[in-house]
C-alpha cells in the first residue's frame, strides 16, 4: 500500500457503514436475472476485502449463522474493533485478518461470494491487478464478486472542483469541509454547485477518503471489463438489478439508446449511459469466465424471488401487482404467492411484469423472505449487534441492509431497547432523557426503516 495512504488511515478511522449494493440477498438476485446460478448466501462462504470495522460483514454474520465469513483490512485498528464487536455479539461465524490482500492466505476458500468496496480506485495499479486476479483464483465455480468503482465520466467535472478545494485548503489550512464551503460561496455554475452540495453531503468522515483520497482513480467502463476479463473474470453488469439503468432515466433516453444500440454489444451501451448521465459510481459483478451460465432467461426466473414494493409503478398491471405486495404491509412477499393472487392474469405476463419491476426498481427482489409485524412490537427488542453498535454510538444496520445513524441523544433511548420496557415504559424514559424527542412518530420512523420489524 502506498505511503500516502497508510498515512491517512493511520491519521483517521474509516467511517462504520454497511453497503446495501453489496448485500449478497440483493446480488443473488442481479446474478439470477443474467444467468448465473450464484450460491445461495445463507450458508455461503463470504470474504470481504478491505471490511474496515466490520460493520459491512458483521451484520451478515448474524443474519446467516450457517454462513462463514471473513474479512481483512490492512487497519490494525480497524481489525480490532470488527473482532471486539464481534465478540459483543456473540458472532462466532466470522473471522478478521489484519493483513494486506498480497499476504493474505486463503485458507477457508473457495469462497462463493468475494466483496471488494470501496477498494478498487483508491488503490495502486498492481493491487488492482491483484484484487482481479484474487478473484478469478478464489471464486467458487459460480462464485460472485461484486467490486465497486468510480466511473471516470462522472469524474471529470469532479476533479477540478477537487483541486480548487485542495489549493484553497493549503492556503487557509481549513478541513475539506470548510474548503468545499468557501468554494461554494464563489461558485456560480449550476452544474458545479450541484458536484460541490454532493461532495458536502457525504460530510467529513467520508470526503478524506473518497473525493479527497490520496489516491482517486476513476476508471471507464471498458477497461474495468477488459482488466477483469484478462484475469479470466466475466462481467454480469450492476450488483442490484435496477442500478443497470442510471438513477436519472427518461423515455426520451430508453428510446435513444434502444435505437442506437439495438444490435451492438451490450458493454457500448452502459459506456453510452455512463457518459449520458455523467454516472460517477459502479458496483459491478463478476464470475469466473468458467462458470456455467444459462444460454437463454425466462422471465419466469423472476417467480423465485421474494419481493417488496419500492417505487411508483408504471401502468394498471403494475398497479396491481405493486398493491397486492402493499397488502402485506413492510415484509416481502413471495413472487408466486402475486402469481396466485392475480391468476386471472396468467402466471406468463405477471412473471414478465415481476421481472420488468425489478428492472425498473419499482419492485426490490431478495433471495429469502423478510419477515416483519404489521404492529409495533410490544417491548422492541434490538438484536444483539445492534445493541452492541448503540453501546458504541454507531450506525446500527437494519433488515435491508442500510446503515442508520442517530444524533447524539437518540442513542440513550435506544440503549433501553433490551425488551424489557414496553412502549409506555419507553416513552416515558425517553421523555426524560431526550425531552425534545417526538417519540410516537420516532418509534414509528424505526419501525417503516426496520429497524424493529424483524421476526425470527
Amino acid at each position: 500500500m502506498e505511503e500516502p495512504l497508510s498515512d491517512l488511515y493511520r491519521a483517521r478511522d474509516y467511517p462504520a457503514m454497511s453497503h446495501p449494493v453489496a448485500d449478497p440477498a440483493v446480488n443473488f438476485v442481479a446474478a439470477r436475472l443474467v444467468g448465473l446460478e450464484a450460491p445461495f448466501p445463507g450458508d455461503a462462504r463470504i470474504l470481504e476485502i478491505g471490511c474496515a470495522s466490520g460493520h459491512h460483514l458483521l451484520p451478515l454474520a448474524e443474519r446467516w449463522p450457517a454462513a462463514r465469513l471473513t474479512g481483512i483490512d490492512f487497519s490494525g485498528r480497524a481489525i480490532r474493533r470488527a473482532r471486539g464487536l464481534a465478540e459483543e455479539a456473540g458472532l462466532s461465524n466470522v473471522d478478521f485478518h489484519e493483513c494486506a490482500l498480497d499476504a493474505f492466505e486463503a485458507h477457508d476458500g473457495p469462497y462463493d461470494f468475494i466483496i471488494a468496496h470501496g477498494f478498487f480506485s483508491w488503490v495502486p495499479d498492481e493491487v488492482k491487478a491483484r484484487l482481479l486476479s484474487f478473484c478469478h483464483e478464489h471464486l467458487s465455480s459460480n462464485g460472485l464478486a461484486v467490486i465497486s468503482f468510480n466511473v471516470e465520466a462522472g469524474w471529470c467535472a469532479r476533479r477540478p472542483l477537487i483541486e480548487k478545494s485542495r489549493a484553497i485548503q493549503q492556503f487557509g489550512g481549513v478541513d475539506e469541509m470548510a474548503a468545499l464551503g468557501l468554494l461554494k460561496s464563489v461558485t456560480k455554475d449550476p452544474a458545479d454547485l450541484a458536484i460541490i452540495d454532493d461532495m458536502l453531503a457525504k460530510g467529513p468522515g467520508i470526503l478524506p477518503f473518497d473525493d479527497f483520497a490520496p489516491v482517486n482513480d476513476a476508471w471507464p467502463l471498458d477497461r474495468f471489463v477488459m482488466a477483469a476479463g484478462n484475469c479470466g473474470l466475466r462481467w454480469l453488469g450492476e450488483s442490484v438489478a435496477s442500478n443497470n439503468r442510471p438513477q436519472v432515466w427518461s423515455a426520451q433516453d430508453e428510446a435513444e439508446a434502444a435505437r442506437l444500440f439495438n444490435d451492438r454489444p451490450l458493454l457500448e451501451l452502459h459506456q453510452w449511459m455512463d457518459e449520458r448521465s455523467q454516472r460517477t459510481f459502479r458496483a459491478a459483478m463478476f464470475c469466473r469466465e468458467d462458470a456455467p451460465m444459462q444460454a437463454r432467461i425466462s422471465t419466469e426466473v423472476a417467480l423465485d424471488f421474494e419481493l417488496l414494493a419500492t417505487g411508483a409503478p408504471p401502468h394498471p398491471m403494475a398497479e396491481r401487482i405493486y398493491e397486492t405486495i402493499k397488502e402485506h404491509g413492510r415484509a416481502s412477499v413471495p413472487a408466486r404467492h402475486v402469481v396466485n393472487a392475480l391468476a386471472r392474469f396468467g402466471e406468463k405476463e405477471i412473471a414478465r411484469e415481476i421481472f420488468l419491476g425489478i428492472a425498473a426498481g419499482w419492485l426490490s427482489a431478495r433471495c429469502e423472505p423478510l419477515r416483519a409485524s404489521r404492529q409495533l412490537p410490544e417491548s422492541p427488542k434490538l438484536s444483539a449487534l445492534q445493541s452492541a453498535c448503540v453501546r458504541r454510538k454507531l450506525p446500527v444496520v437494519d433488515a435491508l441492509h442500510r446503515p442508520c445513524a442517530f444524533p447524539e441523544s437518540d442513542y440513550a433511548v435506544l440503549s433501553l431497547m433490551d425488551g424489557c420496557l414496553d412502549l409506555g415504559g419507553l416513552k416515558a424514559r425517553a421523555a426524560v432523557l431526550s425531552p425534545h424527542l417526538d417519540f410516537d412518530r420516532w418509534i414509528g420512523h424505526l419501525h417503516a426503516l426496520h429497524l424493529l420489524s424483524r421476526l425470527p
